[in-house]
């Protein structure tokens, strides 16, 4: 601690510094204090030479980073102690986000129209932040669909999604029709373009089919005794059956539940829906056997 002391070019940060030594000595031990005091070196001295005094939290978030403060746990932990900074959760999930953000607009290589158009996007969704109309987390859920089909239209970013690349991106992933509905307004009011964002929704409702029935699938040739085992399977059974899903599935009880030679038969409102049982479907070639 003593020789770190003379990389300071104030006694007061080399006073800090000693306090600081002191409690990690009494926090951790002095074994562990000696082999790690070394590590917050650069932490204190870059705080000396940045502000020649223990700022607030906000700058340090934006100096430091979110994570680059999680990195320096225990100086930070330190600080609070003492009363020289007061920890803000809202000021550090900004900070995440924003830096989320950055990794998604470096996601598109520069220079490219595609990178102009997520920038200028970007530049949009900005401006509604700093006027209070949205979130730093709202304009990377928005960014982040939009950089996936400037890339998924070429990965070098040289070209603007077409109506082709816009259907089978939304064909691979439909859940992000929400978040993508205001970049394809964006690039047809900025670059003229006459994109439309829609989904084959009998596509999707196979899709969602076959992934359940994998699932039943896998249940049947996995199956067990037990009252978890059994609703997961009759939760997952409903919605591939019956298409049912939602609050008054999940929560479905035992009581709920007869149990017949054949299968299962559940109530749901007022209503009894029959579901084969997993051993049956493990004797079949498939769920869709049983359907049919």
């Amino acid at each position: 601690m003593r020789l770190d002391q003379a990389a300071f070019a104030s006694p007061r940060f080399a006073t800090l510094f000693a306090d600081f030594g002191a409690w990690l000595e009494h926090h951790a031990g002095a074994q562990r204090a000696a082999l790690s005091i070394h590590r917050y070196l650069p932490f204190f001295a870059e705080i000396e030479q940045h502000w020649s005094e223990i700022p607030t939290y906000p700058p340090l978030v934006e100096h430091f980073g979110a994570e680059g403060l999680r990195r320096v746990r225990l100086p930070m932990e330190w600080l609070v102690e003492n009363g020289f900074i007061a920890v803000d959760a809202t000021t550090r999930t900004a900070d995440s986000e924003r830096r989320r953000v950055a990794a998604v607009i470096a996601s598109v290589p520069a220079g490219t129209i595609g990178a102009d158009a997520i920038l200028a996007y970007k530049d949009r969704l900005q401006a509604r932040v700093d006027g209070g109309k949205s979130t730093v987390r709202s304009m990377r859920l928005a960014l982040r669909p939009a950089a996936s089909l400037i890339l998924a239209a070429d990965a070098f970013g040289h070209t603007l999604p077409d109506q082709i690349a816009v259907d089978r991106f939304l064909r691979e992933a439909p859940g992000q029709l929400a978040a993508l509905t205001g970049f394809i307004r964006f690039l047809n009011e900025e670059y003229a373009l006459a994109l439309a964002a829609a989904i084959d929704e009998a596509r999707v409702a196979e899709r969602r089919r076959k992934y359940l029935e994998s699932m039943l699938m896998n249940l049947a040739q996995n199956g067990r005794d037990g009252d978890a085992f059994l609703l997961k399977w009759l939760r997952i059974g409903l919605a591939y059956f019956h298409g049912l899903t939602g609050p008054a599935v999940n929560q479905t009880s035992r009581d709920a539940i007869e149990i017949d030679p054949d299968g299962y038969r559940v109530l749901i409102g007022d209503k009894k829906y029959w579901l084969p049982t997993w051993q049956s479907v493990a004797a079949t070639r498939g769920a869709t056997d049983l359907q049919a």
